[in-house]
């Protein structure tokens, strides 16, 4: 019987974990160029297909915990 170290190094050599999180699936560049050119938040988001929290986090990275 394996214990948990052995069971965690074997699912890391299977690569089960990346340890990465989630890629970045939202188009940072397209958001601040549309912002650039005068867009608001709510229009850039519905645009796009994504929250207006998921744009203030693009546009105020300091500001994301």
């Amino acid at each position: 019987m394996m214990g948990f170290e052995e069971v965690s190094q074997t699912a890391k050599s299977i690569i089960l974990y990346k340890g990465k999180g989630r890629p970045a699936t939202i188009p940072a560049e397209k958001i601040r160029l549309k912002a650039a050119a005068g867009l608001g938040p709510s229009a850039i988001a519905q645009e796009l297909g994504i929250s207006r929290m998921s744009l203030h986090r693009v546009l105020n990275p300091r500001s994301a915990a």
